[in-house]
């Protein structure tokens, strides 16, 4: 074999050899990029099932209406005691209607309907009678709807304690129903509606 051909085989093996390791040496460079974007994937994936967490724990439609109830009810106890009236209408729509049906022990009964502007005086008037107190229990939601995060309607029951000036304690079994729409990002009352009846 001659010279020639000798230095010509060589340079062919240490071609395929260089081409070899430059091959390597690029693989060997793309893998980091392999690496972070299987770290991208699996944070993406795990940011995901954060996501979900986050979503089933946050407070709900429901939730918040529920919430809206008894501090309504917790305002009602407030009011009973320091008879501001703000400490009831903070949870009313600038316009609204108020209305109750009452059948008392005596099987005496009456139908009261208020405007927005009726439901500030006859809150009005606690102040100028004496201080009772007013209790809810046995809160029991029937139904709670919601349309589109904007509008919601819920009924329950619930047991209305009142004691009266004199220590004379009412008891009613009540069916309330609160209609109402969210204004921003808080749930006000735009009609409310209860019935009540007495039993001692």
């Amino acid at each position: 074999m001659s010279i020639i051909n000798r230095v010509s085989g060589v340079l062919i093996f240490v071609f395929v050899v260089q081409f070899l390791c430059a091959n390597n040496y690029n693989q060997s460079i793309s893998q980091p990029d392999s690496i972070i974007k299987t770290v991208e994937l699996d944070t993406l994936k795990n940011q995901q099932i954060i996501d979900s967490l986050k979503l089933k724990l946050a407070p709900t439609d429901e939730m918040e209406i529920k919430e809206l109830v008894h501090k309504l009810h917790k305002s009602w106890q407030k009011f009973a005691i320091n008879t501001e009236e703000e400490e009831i209408l903070q949870y009313f729509t600038p316009m609204f209607v108020v209305s109750q049906v009452a059948v008392y022990t005596e099987d005496k009964g009456k139908i009261m309907a208020y405007t927005n502007k009726e439901f500030r005086k006859f809150l009005k008037s606690f102040k100028k009678a004496e201080k009772i107190s007013i209790e809810f229990s046995d809160i029991d939601f029937l139904d709670i709807e919601v349309k589109n995060h904007k509008y919601f309607n819920t009924v329950y029951k619930c047991i209305l304690s009142q004691k009266d000036h004199n220590g004379e304690l009412h008891t009613s079994s009540a069916i309330i129903t609160i209609t109402g729409r969210r204004i921003s990002d808080e749930w006000k009352i735009g009609n409310y509606s209860w019935v009540n009846f007495e039993y001692h």
